[in-house]
């Protein structure tokens, strides 16, 4: 809710990624905290965590709902139950707004397009889109009072092709995520004048269509580490190959429902206790695969 800036942010966001990843990677909130969730998490350093939950596809998550034939999304998180009964929970309905507020987080965040808050609604969009390997392509527009705003993007080996279109009447603020402004084809009826800002491409729009194009200045791909599950990390020969080099003795989960699958869990749990530097050299080479 922005209550807290700065490293109080930072450490509370980090706090809230920890208790998800305790959860098994899985959301644990209701109609009050679910809105916040990935929103936080994406403005926080978590936006990979954020597309994890949505990419989830076992209950609690929004394609389990999807795989069960939702068209809607649903009051409660098994309003469908796996053998396909209606749950026997009263107030149960099949199509609720609390939940479906994921959509306005692919809008803001995966799509970009966020309304300027210091002024009045859409007279300036500031578009930044934060991009996921998992996504192909994603494109979105939003009717606002002086017409269509859109933002789309596509991305392949590491190549990021962005569109957007700002209304007549309007202006847009641009942020171009892992960008090198130097090296950012640009096609534009009008000049745009793109500017470094850390680790961003920033730019002020006029109305009309821009199309951007550019090399990501980071690999856009799955980032293995200690923190993934042991399954996640199993399931890959080089990741699998890595954790037995440094975890020989490794059997997998823990046999305990209380225990976490992460194997960082596993490798600091009792009775095992490996050595924290090789802890940090497994992390290092998972991060590097």
């Amino acid at each position: 809710m922005g209550l807290a800036e700065g490293e109080a942010a930072a450490r509370i966001a980090d706090s809230l990624a920890e208790k998800i990843r305790a959860n098994g990677g899985h959301l644990d909130t209701g109609f009050v905290g679910t809105p916040y969730l990935c929103r936080a998490l994406s403005q926080h350093g978590h936006h990979d965590l954020a597309c994890d939950l949505l990419f989830n596809l076992d209950f609690p998550s929004w394609l389990y709902e999807v795989q069960m034939g939702a068209t809607t999304i649903w009051e409660r998180w098994n309003s469908v139950l796996p053998d396909g009964k209606i749950s026997s929970t009263g107030m149960n309905s099949l199509n609720h707004y609390a939940y479906g507020s994921i959509l306005e987080w692919i809008y803001r965040t995966i799509v970009g397009i966020n309304p300027d808050e210091t002024g009045a609604g859409f007279a300036r969009t500031v578009i930044a889109p934060k991009p996921d390997y998992r996504f192909a392509s994603v494109k979105g527009q939003v009717q606002t009072p002086y017409g269509l705003c859109s933002s789309g993007w596509k991305l392949q080996d590491n190549r990021l092709d962005l569109e957007v279109t700002v209304p007549f009447g309007a202006r847009a603020h641009l942020v171009l995520p892992d960008a090198e402004a130097g090296a950012v084809t640009v096609a534009a009826v009008r000049p745009v004048q793109l500017q470094q800002a850390g680790t961003t491409a920033v730019a002020e729009l006029l109305p009309g269509s821009c199309r951007f194009s550019y090399d990501l200045t980071r690999p856009y791909r799955k980032i293995y580490s200690v923190q993934c599950s042991v399954d996640d990390l199993m399931a890959q020969p080089q990741t699998k190959a890595a954790v037995l080099r440094h975890f020989p003795g490794n059997q997998g989960r823990i046999p305990f429902a209380e225990e976490s699958s992460r194997l960082i869990e596993i490798m600091r749990a009792p009775f095992v206790r490996v050595p924290e530097e090789t802890i940090a050299a497994l992390d290092a080479e998972l991060k590097g695969i």
